[in-house]
């Protein structure tokens, strides 16, 4: 299954996945720094830069600083308009607890709509689970 991966501006120890054919990397806002961090090319880059320096990439969409959504809650859409399902984020833990707790709430509501995104880093791995979900043991 191809993925979207979505780097997002808050605490980032590290990627811990590969990159394959047909995934998609989106840097939000100051994730991009992160995705230039470990050497990876994103598709696009989209935020209000209100926490990094607006880069200087040609594929961006600067959103103004004013807005309903978050940076990442927009990355989101952008993956879910390019058809992918699955869609893993890093950088949305850890820092400040109300952005973590937001980034949490928008698990539920894109479950809802058929999408399973997964929050990540070095030590946890969050995501919803429905009726649908089966644990298997490795």
């Amino acid at each position: 299954m191809k993925k979207c991966y979505i780097f997002a501006g808050g605490e980032f120890d590290g990627f811990f996945d590969q990159v394959k054919e047909g995934d998609y990397i989106i840097g939000a806002d100051k994730g991009y720094t992160y995705i230039e961090k470990i050497g990876l090319r994103p598709h696009i880059i989209i935020g209000d830069f209100d926490s990094a320096k607006k880069p200087d990439f040609e594929n961006k969409i600067v959103l103004k600083p004013e807005k309903d959504e978050t940076d990442l809650y927009a990355a989101i859409n952008i993956g879910i308009k390019k058809g992918y399902k699955k869609i893993i984020v890093y950088g949305a833990l850890g820092g400040r607890i109300s952005h973590t707790i937001a980034n949490i709430k928008i698990l539920e509501d894109f479950k809802k709509k058929g999408i399973d995104i997964e929050l990540k880093n070095k030590n946890q791995r969050l995501f919803v689970i429905d009726k649908n979900f089966i644990e298997k043991n490795k």
